[in-house]
């Protein structure tokens, strides 16, 4: 696991799977705790993880989550199970991927066309990555101008947009 991760892993052995963000992983887009409220086994934390490092930690301090960058990029290790969006839109956004909203929904995009499907009512704010006009791929009427263009969308709503 080391090989892959880049971290030297150790079983732990908290009372609950529960990851708490850190105040750097706050500061990277980790909001939300997550896991199991409950024993987890097996279980691995990042024994070898700075404070620097640590991006949430198990109720027994140790590292739950842990990013690292080395010479062949960036390295996350997540040990509580149920990987949140926040977490894999921070793994994206270091991992250099394009990320078309920061808000949890469906995104298809393929060319110049994207679909967006509201998982909450709420405007979505679409980031094409570059300028020019944003359009409803089904009726033609202007969403308005890129690179960002903020959508009104209630859960359920599924838009199709050309750029």
């Amino acid at each position: 696991m080391q090989e892959l991760t880049g971290f030297r892993l150790v079983p732990a052995s908290p009372a609950r799977a529960w990851a708490t963000p850190t105040d750097l992983g706050k500061q990277l887009g980790l909001q939300t705790a997550f896991g199991v409220d409950g024993a987890v086994t097996p279980l691995f934390a990042a024994a070898d993880a700075s404070p620097a490092e640590t991006l949430a930690t198990y109720p027994d301090g140790s590292a739950a989550v842990a990013l690292r960058q080395s010479p062949d990029g960036w390295t996350l290790f997540v040990g509580a199970p149920g990987l949140t969006s926040e977490l894999i839109r921070l793994a994206a956004r270091k991992a250099g991927v394009h990320l078309y909203t920061q808000t949890d929904c469906n995104v298809y995009a393929n060319g110049p066309i994207v679909a967006l499907h509201a998982a909450q009512d709420g405007p979505i704010t679409l980031d094409t990555g570059r300028r020019g006009q944003v359009q409803d791929a089904l009726t033609g009427v202007r969403a308005g101008s890129g690179p960002r263009v903020t959508v009104p969308m209630k859960k359920g709503d599924t838009r199709v947009l050309r750029y």
